[in-house]
């Protein structure tokens, strides 16, 4: 499954956000304490002499959590990898950013001694990923990863966000926008065709809807000038592509985790758990934990 990065590439470089769904994941309370909750575990494991490698790291949202947990003087390094060029969140002399291909992975052989990953490793070709995981994993190296799950409330709301979307790009609510001649004439135009949008979503999107027209609203109350608000629009319009497009990414990557267990059995991984992460009755993803032995 190759990555097209662009996408990413936009959002890492338009978004301050550590996290591409603006998570909390220091939270200790509510559904991503779980998730905190297994980070903390996994860090109790590093030790100073470690090497530690983020795979699918963005902008550095995990060492991010690192640091508020533990601080970076209790390792030697930690390697953000991304195939998309982030923007680097962290500056530290433990910390570096590579941009390299996680199904081609450069580093040298039984480098590394922690694997990480949070909603990263999914979006690689397993087949191809985990012979480099192994690989690169020294004798009793761990790995400790956060996976998306097919049926997890990120993967529901996922498939919400791409209809609303795919529905507000098919409407004429944001072509031919060339065609308005006064701000007005624009203005009722956006406001006529979000109202509608609204009207024809089922209410659990009509925080999607609220979003879009957020950005647009905006947009309307930026400048006097017709020219640059149709340009921003046009904008907003393409950064709704590329959310469908690292959507679709995100829900094809949750789709193939179901294969994996087969790949770490053919990479002779034979010490490894794959379980899902609940709160409330609801999934929020996978969790995998492993050693090279």
């Amino acid at each position: 499954m190759p990555l097209k990065t662009q996408a990413w590439e936009n959002y890492w470089e338009s978004n301050a956000s550590m996290s591409s769904f603006a998570f909390d994941y220091s939270a200790t309370e509510g559904p991503y304490k779980r998730i905190n909750k297994f980070w903390v575990r996994a860090f109790e494991e590093f030790t100073l002499s470690d090497t530690i490698v983020d795979l699918g790291a963005g902008n550095g949202a995990l060492v991010h959590l690192f640091l508020q947990s533990k601080g970076l003087q209790y390792i030697e390094k930690w390697l953000n990898i991304d195939s998309a060029k982030a923007v680097a969140r962290i500056e530290h002399s433990t910390v570096t950013y590579q941009q390299d291909d996680m199904c081609e992975l450069s580093l040298p052989d039984n480098s590394v001694n922690h694997f990480v990953s949070m909603f990263g490793l999914e979006y690689g070709d397993f087949s191809k990923t985990v012979p480099h995981l192994y690989r690169c994993l020294r004798l009793g190296g761990q790995f400790h990863f956060i996976l998306h799950h097919q049926d997890s409330i990120v993967s529901k709301q996922s498939r919400v966000t791409i209809s609303v979307i795919e529905k507000v790009l098919a409407s004429n609510l944001l072509n031919n926008l060339t065609q308005f001649v006064s701000l007005e004439e624009l203005k009722t135009h956006l406001l006529f065709g979000l109202n509608q949008t609204v009207q024809s979503v089922e209410e659990h999107a009509l925080d999607d809807v609220k979003i879009i027209g957020k950005g647009i609203y905006n947009i309307i109350h930026s400048s006097k000038d017709l020219t640059n608000k149709v340009d921003m629009l046009l904008s907003l319009k393409k950064d709704m592509l590329w959310q469908i497009e690292r959507l679709q990414q995100q829900l094809a990557g949750a789709q193939q985790v179901k294969s994996l267990s087969a790949f770490l059995h053919k990479n002779a991984f034979g010490e490894y758990s794959l379980a899902p992460l609940s709160y409330e009755n609801e999934i929020l993803c996978w969790s995998l934990t492993g050693t090279k032995v």
